[in-house]
């Protein structure tokens, strides 16, 4: 095979959170398996030297970033798992993931017939995702369309366009997502979603609540403090300087106003009941910020 080149706008976003959902498909008790992302991890040998740090050192000898971070995407990923098909279920037949990064829910969860996933990312994700799935022998289980936007573009106008149909129900994923807007483009894409016609619509998504200047603060103190827990210069270096304010608020006060019945659980809870381990940052139980996971209904008016 040629050299496999990471696009740089998502090598620390999209590629690096592939690879730290890689080691789950290996455990004895897995709660998924992402076969594209233990390709990916696997294929660190062929990636630039400069660009192997966003794939770890393999599933089984792992940073400690995406030791740390597995067990987020773990637990993130089995909540939002559990929703879709719980929404399929129900009857959604067409499911949008906004910010889809590398995800292959397309290929490896088992959709009802007529199921219509739209993936909305950049150009560049989808040209390195198809890259990859041609090295396998993936084959979808439900039709994916691929747009080609950023949740600030024209995306609602690009999915009329691909056949989505508004006035049937849906299923909307923000995985992943939210960590890196503002306030203002965070209800915009709410609105973006909700108010059709359909009888139902559903989202899901998963943010922090913590201001920016918290999060200095905390920056500021891990770097002083010799008692911080283990995964403080962690939580600091890789992740604290992306991301933005979010929402700003936990989900149901954000969402419950515009008549969305949410339900909302923290990172730590949702872990818990999965037996993973939770850094202490992110249990509220023990001192740390509130990391939500929420899925929330709206039926048509």
């Amino acid at each position: 095979m040629s050299e496999l080149r990471i696009p740089g706008s998502i090598a620390s976003s999209g590629v690096a959170t592939a690879a730290m959902r890689a080691p789950e498909g290996t455990r004895p008790d897995a709660l998924f398996d992402d076969p594209l992302a233990r390709l990916l991890v696997s294929l660190r040998g062929e990636v630039p030297a400069d660009q192997r740090d966003y794939l770890a050192d393999g599933v089984s000898a792992t940073s400690p970033l995406t030791r740390m971070m597995g067990d987020y995407m773990a637990v993130r990923t089995h909540f939002f798992d559990t929703h879709l098909r719980a929404t399929a279920a129900a009857g959604s037949r067409q499911v949008v993931l906004l910010g889809s990064g590398l995800d292959v829910r397309a290929y490896r969860m088992p959709w009802p017939r007529g199921t219509r996933i739209f993936e909305i990312d950049s150009a560049e994700v989808h040209v390195f995702k198809d890259e990859l799935l041609a090295r396998t022998d993936l084959r979808p289980t439900a039709e994916r369309i691929k747009i080609s936007s950023d949740a600030t573009g024209e995306w609602r106008e690009m999915l009329a366009a691909a056949g989505f149909d508004n006035a049937r129900p849906s299923s909307w994923l923000l995985e992943g997502l939210l960590f890196y807007l503002d306030r203002q483009i965070c209800d915009d894409i709410v609105k973006g979603i909700a108010g059709g016609p359909a009888p139902m619509t559903w989202l899901a998504g998963d943010y922090a609540t913590s201001t920016p200047q918290e999060r200095a603060d905390f920056a500021a103190r891990n770097r002083t403090d010799d008692k911080a827990p283990d995964s403080a210069d962690i939580i600091t270096d890789g992740i604290l300087p992306h991301a933005a304010p979010g929402p700003g608020a936990p989900p149901a006060q954000w969402l419950s106003p515009a008549e969305w019945n949410v339900t909302e659980s923290t990172f730590a809870a949702h872990g818990t009941t999965l037996d993973r381990r939770v850094p202490d940052h992110w249990d509220s139980r023990r001192g740390g910020e509130s990391l939500w996971l929420f899925h929330a209904v709206q039926k048509a008016s």
